[in-house]
């Protein structure tokens, strides 16, 4: 399992930028290694550290993160709909109705 990832950010006033895995020690040893999850983790922090080293975008930034979000929540309103296909994008207010269904649990 990653344990952590250091930068070394080349920053008098803060060298070096450590990230702990906060799953760490939580007794999934006995798993079978996630390289993938893990592997795309650390692709992710390396490029922010590289966005701020930099002064660039990171490789997946808030486009992506939305993009992620907007996918759960067509899967989300698709499991509702018992499966029915889902047109992307979603307007605005089927987002927000999506979203409150899914902070409810249903």
């Amino acid at each position: 399992m990653l344990e952590s990832i250091v930068a070394h950010t080349g920053d008098p006033e803060m060298p070096v930028v450590r990230w702990d895995n906060p799953l760490r020690g939580l007794g999934r040893e006995d798993h079978e290694p996630q390289w993938h999850d893990e592997i795309g983790v650390a692709s992710c922090l390396l490029s922010l550290v590289r966005a701020v080293r930099d002064d660039t975008e990171p490789s997946y930034g808030p486009l992506q993160g939305r993009m992620d979000q907007e996918i759960f929540l067509a899967i989300h309103k698709s499991a509702m709909e018992g499966g029915k296909p889902v047109a992307l994008p979603l307007n605005r207010d089927e987002a927000s109705a999506v979203e409150q269904e899914a902070a409810k649990g249903s």
